[in-house]
């Protein structure tokens, strides 16, 4: 006799109470469903709601309680998903180091002959990775040296099938089939090995051209004709497979480097001393941001290098022009940063206390491009470059500290110039019409680019860090026509482009006068990198200059994962943006200057 089904107690109640046999009220229906939620009998309390608001279709509560207990119910078998998947993946992890170790244990018998001992290793790795091509690439030498031609190719096979690029996998195979007298197979493996070695030209491959001649010649092939149709076909074949290979590890990796919560300085901020007091030396400098995260022991050795100065009201600091490649930081007072015009002085900027500035002429060494007047009795600090270089080659850390903080005030000083343009030609801007319709941006064409050209843009630009050949195979690669928006002022930006073909305009729509273009940029030029350090809006449009003009898109995400690895690429790729920056920044300010005049200096 088949066992009778058992009863369900809440099944039961629900078609009591729905049949009007119960005298279940709302109340009681919403305690016990609540009850069960609690004990978390999620599909048990949803039953019990879903009668509730069968019987009570008008009440709202029931309603609202029934959502809350399916999302319950929802994210409970989320993180019991998650917690499965996170139990495979250790079960995996610990697969897989089994397999290593008797795969190394494996190679050490094998070295020393004893091939019983070896095969027992082997075979234990490959029960727990069937997917590791090592264990069977030995078993098949092992049988190989037993001459066991079938068996070895079926462990060849197996071996291909895991790493379809180890050469000396397909070698074997091909001398295997050859011996059986598979030609056909055989041609193909030897053809595909030889693609692998990485050198095609048979002249250097004695081993291969050999064989390729004999096997050519038993399937009635050219070598001169038919030979290279068949490189070219493998060759492309396997260039295929290594792209959608490499899109898959680029995919994960910025799938993983955006759930990330730490910033990409995170790796070089110094501590926060746990205890004690700073000395009386280093107190004045802890008011500065730029300052706030370095070492007692660092910054006392920065700060010695420093000179304390006294200015008095309209006293210049330093002049347009003048060649000085000092860092100013402002203890008492404030100073303003101006252009002298036909209409008189224009101020750029005003720096108050706590902030610096000079560090334009800090990182570039250039002359001035513009006076640096005390608006009022002040205190100033002064830091010359050639008096830090020796610290900052020793300690890069405090460097990768300076250079952020410059990155975030020359975004904030351009975003300020920007506006002010806005403040020109009132009259027209207040009777300009609104901007038409340019919200939609351009669709990209998404290209694939050689690693190899972005490597070599990353090299002409200066950066020579460990980690340049991860930043070229997680960038992406977009192609615009003329006058494409790539993006617009005022849209978030979540990604950082260096121009690879082409030019790139960077521009400002201002009202009632229509586009000025800030700066034209070449092959190799960094754009759309302010909105990543300060998290703000683009400040500016940026449009292709020209048709088919290639940008690398790299991903905030990826940019940070890449940055916080390794300190060298850091400061190498931090100090180019603060150079593109200092360079924009002068620009602008000419530009503003042409404004002023233009507007009648008002």
């Amino acid at each position: 006799m088949s066992e009778a089904p058992r009863p369900d107690p809440i099944a039961d109640l629900a078609s009591s109470a729905e049949s009007g046999s119960g005298a279940m009220g709302i109340e009681e229906f919403t305690t016990l469903a609540s009850k069960l939620a609690n004990l978390g009998l999620y599909r048990d309390a949803i039953g019990l709601y879903e009668t509730a608001t069968r019987l009570h279709p008008d009440n709202i509560a029931l309603k609202i309680n029934l959502a809350r207990v399916r999302d319950m119910k929802r994210r409970a078998d989320r993180d019991t998903l998650k917690e499965l998947d996170s139990n495979i993946r250790a079960a995996r992890e610990r697969e897989d180091l089994l397999a290593n170790h008797y795969t190394g244990l494996g190679y050490l018998h094998f070295r020393r002959g004893d091939t019983d001992k070896a095969r027992e290793f082997f075979e234990f790795a490959r029960v727990k990775n069937d997917t590791y091509y090592l264990a069977p690439l030995y078993l098949a030498k092992i049988a190989m040296g037993r001459n066991e031609r079938t068996k070895a190719i079926e462990h060849l096979e197996q071996a291909r099938r895991a790493n379809p690029f180890h050469e000396e996998t397909l070698s074997l195979l091909g001398r295997l089939y050859m011996e059986r007298g598979d030609n056909i197979q055989a041609l193909h493996a030897i053809v595909d090995a030889l693609v692998l070695s990485g050198e095609t030209e048979l002249a250097k491959q004695p081993a291969y051209q050999e064989k390729l001649k004999e096997l050519l010649k038993r399937v009635g092939k050219d070598i001169r004709t038919d030979l290279p149709e068949m490189l070219r076909d493998r060759t492309m074949r396997y260039t295929g497979m290594a792209e959608k290979l490499e899109r898959r590890r680029r995919e994960a990796l910025q799938e993983r480097a955006s759930e990330r919560l730490h910033t990409v300085f995170a790796a070089f901020s110094a501590k926060h001393l746990a205890e004690g007091r700073p000395s009386d030396e280093v107190a004045p400098f802890r008011r500065f941001e730029v300052f706030e995260r370095i070492e007692t022991e660092d910054l006392l050795g920065l700060i010695k290098r420093f000179k304390r100065q006294e200015y008095a009201t309209e006293q210049i600091i330093f002049t347009e022009g003048g060649t000085s490649d000092s860092l100013y930081l402002v203890d008492k007072g404030v100073v303003k940063i101006r252009k002298m015009t036909p209409f008189g002085e224009h101020i750029l900027a005003t720096v108050g206390e706590g902030s610096l500035f000079g560090e334009m002429n800090f990182l570039d060494g250039r002359p001035h491009s513009a006076d640096a007047v005390a608006m009022e009795s002040s205190t100033v600090y002064s830091l010359v470059r050639h008096q830090a270089e020796e610290l900052l080659s020793q300690k890069p850390h405090i460097a990768v500290q300076l250079l952020n903080h410059f990155w975030k005030t020359l975004a904030q000083r351009i975003r300020d110039t920007n506006e002010q343009m806005k403040t020109f030609f009132v009259s027209e801007a207040m009777n300009a019409e609104k901007r038409f319709d340019e919200k939609r941006l351009a669709e990209a064409e998404k290209v694939i680019v050689d690693i190899n050209k972005k490597i070599a843009l990353f090299k002409e630009k200066g950066l020579t860090g460990n980690d340049l050949r991860v930043l070229a195979s997680l960038s992406s690669e977009e192609r615009y026509g003329a006058n494409d928006l790539i993006f617009q002022e005022g849209d978030q930006g979540s990604k950082l482009y260096i121009v690879l073909d082409g030019r790139v305009r960077i521009s400002k729509m201002i009202p009632g006068v229509g586009e000025e273009a800030l700066a034209i940029l070449e092959r190799g030029d960094f754009f759309g990198e302010m909105a990543l350090v300060d998290d703000k809006p683009r400040s500016a449009d940026a449009r292709a200059h020209e048709d088919r003009t290639t940008v690398i898109a790299i991903d905030k995400g990826v940019l940070d994962e890449i940055l916080s690895r390794d300190i060298e690429t850091a400061q190498q790729f931090l100090s180019i943006l603060c150079r593109i920056l200092a360079q924009r920044l002068r620009e602008i300010n000419e530009t503003i200057v042409k404004w002023k005049i233009m507007a009648g200096g008002f």
